[in-house]
C-alpha cells in the first residue's frame, strides 16, 4: 500500500531559525530550492544507522541563501517518510521549542497529517534533561483498525557555537511518518538520530523498488484526441514543462508527453464514469528508467490536476493546460 493511500504528509510550518546575530529575528521564507536527489554517503544525517526499516530514497534542498538545509528519506517504497529541517548556523526561538514540549500540539499536529479518523495511541515523551531532544512520538491508529507510527521532535546537531546566546538549544526539526508491515523502534530512532561526521554512519544500500507502472487494457476506441501543455515537479528527479499529447474513449486513454531536458513518458488512465473521463486513475513509465502512478482530477474543462508518486515513493504533481 503506497503512503498516500493512507496518511498525508503533515506540512512543516514551524518558525525557523532564531539567527543569532540577527536580533533572534524568525522567518517563514518560502524560497526553496528543488529537491534533489543525493546519495546516501553524502546525507547530513544518520538515518540508516537509527532506522531498521528500508530507505528508498534520500532527497536534499536548501533556502533562505543555505542557512535552513532540508533532507527528506523516503522509507519501503513510500511506506513512510523521515523529514528534517536543520538550521545550519543558528537555533530554532523559544516559541518552536515551547511546540515541541507541547503535546496537545504534537497530538493536533499528527492528526491535521492522518486525517480526523485516527487515535493516538502510547504517545511518548522524548524530552532530555539537556534540552538537546524535545518532542513525542505515538502509535497512530486508523478507523480501519491499521497502525501507523508519528514522531515529531527537535535535537540539537551541530557543536557549540563561538556565540554569548548559544546554549547548545535544538537545531533540527524531524518529523516522521510510517505506515508500514515492520515495526519501528522509536525509542531507538529518536535516541540515535544525530548529524553524521563521515558516510560510514550510512553505509548501505538504497531499497530496490518493483516498477509502478501497469500494463494498460484498452478496450474500447481511443476516438477523442488532446494536445496541450503539461507541467511536473517530480520530487527528486525533475521539474518542467512540454506537449502532452492525449487519446481517450469513455472510459480509458493513453498519453505521451516529452518534458524539458529529453524526459519523455507515456502512460495510460482508466475512468470509473464515462461521464468523467478524464477523472481516472493513471500509471506511466519514463525513459529514465523510473515509473509512478496516481490519479487525474479535473479542476475545469482547461485545466486537469494530477498527483502520485514513483516506485520509490517520491511525490509527483503535474498541471495539465487542455
Amino acid at each position: 500500500m503506497k503512503l498516500n493511500q493512507f496518511w498525508n504528509p503533515v506540512l512543516l510550518t514551524t518558525i525557523l531559525g532564531c539567527m543569532a546575530l540577527s536580533g533572534c529575528q524568525t522567518t517563514r521564507s518560502n524560497h526553496f530550492s528543488e529537491w534533489k536527489e543525493t546519495p546516501i554517503a553524502s546525507a547530513r544525517f544518520n538515518i540508516m544507522q537509527a532506522l531498521s526499516v528500508p530507505v528508498s530514497a534520500v532527497q536534499q534542498r536548501s533556502r533562505n541563501n543555505g542557512q535552513v538545509l532540508d533532507e527528506k528519506w523516503v522509507l519501503a517504497c513510500g511506506k513512510g517518510e523521515v523529514q528534517i529541517q536543520h538550521v545550519s548556523s543558528a537555533w530554532f526561538n523559544p516559541s518552536t521549542i515551547s511546540d515541541l514540549k507541547s503535546e496537545e500540539t504534537f497530538a493536533a499536529q499528527v492528526i491535521a497529517g492522518a486525517g480526523s479518523n485516527v487515535s493516538l495511541q502510547n504517545t511518548t515523551s522524548v524530552t532530555i534533561p539537556t534540552g538537546r531532544r524535545i518532542g513525542y512520538y505515538a502509535d497512530v491508529k486508523k478507523s480501519n483498525g491499521d497502525i501507523c507510527q508519528g514522531a515529531i521532535f527537535g535535537i540539537r546537531g551541530k557543536n557549540a557555537r563561538m556565540y554569548d546566546n548559544d546554549r547548545g538549544q535544538v537545531d533540527t526539526y524531524i518529523e516522521l511518518h510510517y505506515c508500514g508491515d515492520e515495526r519501528i523502534d522509536m525509542g531507538t530512532f529518536v535516541e540515535t538520530v544525530d548529524m553524521t561526521k563521515n558516510g560510514a554512519a550510512n553505509a548501505g544500500q538504497l531499497q530496490d523498488c518493483t516498477s509502478a507502472y501497469s500494463e494498460p487494457k484498452l478496450t474500447e476506441t481511443l476516438d477523442t484526441q488532446k494536445k496541450a501543455n503539461a507541467t511536473v515537479v517530480w520530487d527528486g528527479t525533475y521539474k518542467g514543462s512540454g506537449p502532452i499529447e492525449i487519446s481517450h474513449g469513455p472510459t480509458t486513454g493513453v498519453f505521451n508527453v516529452s518534458f524539458d531536458e529529453g524526459l519523455t513518458c507515456e502512460g495510460h488512465f482508466k475512468a470509473s464514469d464515462p461521464q468523467k473521463p478524464l477523472n481516472a486513475d493513471w500509471s506511466m513509465k519514463c525513459n529514465n528508467g523510473q515509473s509512478a502512478k496516481g490519479f487525474f482530477y479535473p479542476e475545469n474543462d482547461k485545466l486537469l490536476y494530477g498527483k502520485g508518486t514513483d516506485q520509490k515513493g517520491s511525490n509527483i504533481l503535474l498541471q495539465i493546460e487542455l
